[in-house]
């Protein structure tokens, strides 16, 4: 019933990418880059993917750009033609987060290539995972090579513009129509009431974008109320505790590191606008203060304890990575799944046939870790786990030390974005480089490390 209404906003997202790339020199890497920040949900879900006969995999809109993204950046490396002059000593691996950042792709590779040799998984999920999993580097190193000075502004442009329109998806699939641009799992917050995903697969991921656009608006000259207020609104309507709570502390960060720059009265309107928010939703669900506790988001949400699951799933983890030095290879083989079935620790995967669009059955999978560091250990081994945290953690002191060094918004803002990822991996695992999450970590990263090579530009969002 909504695929009209789906195509209608996949032609406005080609419209706007030309548009926004035509002043541009590299135009066909920026055209793809952001038609896939504004549109990969949506190209890349079942609704979308193109099943074609003879081959082993199928086609989506990530695996068109992987294509075209690997052979414009072995191009330039070979040919180095388009680089301006400023850009010629430019080096594509020049900061230790960034040399830990490719150790954990050659990690994921040889783990993987290991367990091809070992038979506990194929030749074309060995293919699969690492042209899915090394796309982020792709756009990470096309990006030091292909941005020019506008491109950081038009990207931050696209990002808020992008998550206003994500948040109200997420205000209308909470109050009006719970499937409007709904992709994903759809997931219980408490009662009848879903949790809001936006266009995204899940929830955490869509809190994760909305804090993303939260900082880069924080930080900038005249930050824009309204889209703040909404931002932080679709990651309440996420009801993902996580989410929830890295979205206050990135703001307590933001007001303790602008403590001398007036910046209160911001936060001051935004709480008002938030505890409104919040109130009329409690008072549309028939919710009051009084009862609050009586009521089923507090005991089937806010009360639960989802902890003691979770640590059988880390000593389970622990086991498997001290047993199995090169990891699993992967959540989805037999090989995880009889460890983890020993202890109860299954899941329910849906086999979906991309010919007959539709799910054609279930299959059971060993339990993904919800820790980052634990979940890279787990399928890539013990240097898996080192080689992310040790990417996660220096990440954060390059761009702390480097705040220290500037002190100012523009690189607070990359410092709290490394901030949140990190936070992230403690109870979500987005080690997997080829999701949506990651991959919009990847070009953020590459936006601000770029950035490091211009002056401080003057232009803000406002």
């Amino acid at each position: 019933m909504l695929k009209p209404l789906y195509i209608f906003y996949l032609v406005l997202i080609f419209i706007y990418s030309y548009k926004i790339s035509a002043d541009i020199k590299n135009k066909i890497f920026h055209i793809g880059l952001f038609i896939w920040i504004i549109g990969a949900p949506i190209i890349g879900s079942k609704l979308f993917t193109i099943s074609i006969p003879g081959l082993f995999f199928d086609f989506h809109l990530q695996r068109i750009l992987i294509c075209v993204f690997s052979i414009l950046l072995f191009h330039e490396m070979f040919k180095r033609k388009w680089i301006p002059s400023y850009q010629k000593k430019l080096k594509l691996i020049a900061h230790p987060f960034e040399k830990w950042f490719v150790i954990f792709f050659i990690v994921i590779f040889i783990s993987t290539l290991m367990h091809v040799i070992d038979g506990n998984i194929t030749v074309k999920q060995f293919i699969i995972t690492n042209t899915n999993q090394f796309f982020v580097l792709f756009i990470y190193f096309c990006f030091k090579l292909f941005s020019e000075i506008e491109t950081k502004e038009k990207f931050k442009k696209t990002i808020v513009i992008l998550s206003v329109f994500l948040s109200c998806v997420a205000i209308i699939q909470s109050f009006v129509f719970s499937e409007f641009f709904r992709f994903g799992v759809r997931r219980i917050a408490f009662g009848d009431t879903l949790r809001a995903s936006g266009f995204f697969h899940n929830e955490y991921t869509l809190g994760f974008y909305c804090i993303i656009a939260i900082i880069i608006m924080l930080t900038s000259e005249k930050p824009n109320i309204i889209a703040i207020a909404l931002n932080c609104f679709a990651v309440l309507l996420t009801f993902h505790r996580l989410s929830i709570g890295i979205m206050f502390l990135s703001i307590s960060l933001y007001l303790v590191a602008n403590r001398h720059k007036k910046a209160t009265h911001v936060v001051i309107l935004l709480t008002i606008i938030l505890m409104s928010g919040v109130s009329y939703y409690m008072s549309i669900k028939g919710y009051s203060i009084v009862s609050f506790k009586k009521t089923n988001i507090y005991t089937s949400r806010l009360s639960t304890n989802t902890l003691s699951g979770r640590f059988d799933q880390y000593t389970n983890a622990i086991s498997v990575i001290k047993d199995n030095f090169f990891g699993v290879g992967s959540y989805d083989t037999s090989k995880y799944y009889k460890l983890s079935a020993k202890i109860g620790q299954i899941q329910y995967k849906e086999i979906y046939d991309y010919d007959k669009k539709k799910v054609i059955g279930i299959k059971r999978i060993g339990m993904i870790v919800h820790n980052g560091f634990l979940g890279a250990g787990t399928r890539y081994g013990v240097l898996g786990l080192i080689s992310f945290l040790m990417f996660c953690l220096s990440s954060v002191a390059f761009f702390y030390h480097n705040f220290r060094k500037t002190n100012d918004n523009e690189s607070l803002s990359i410092l709290l974005v490394c901030v949140a990822w990190l936070l992230y991996q403690t109870t979500q695992d987005f080690s997997g480089m080829n999701s949506y999450h990651a991959i919009y970590f990847g070009i953020v990263l590459a936006v601000f490390t770029k950035s490091l090579n211009y002056k401080p530009l003057s232009k803000a969002i406002s």
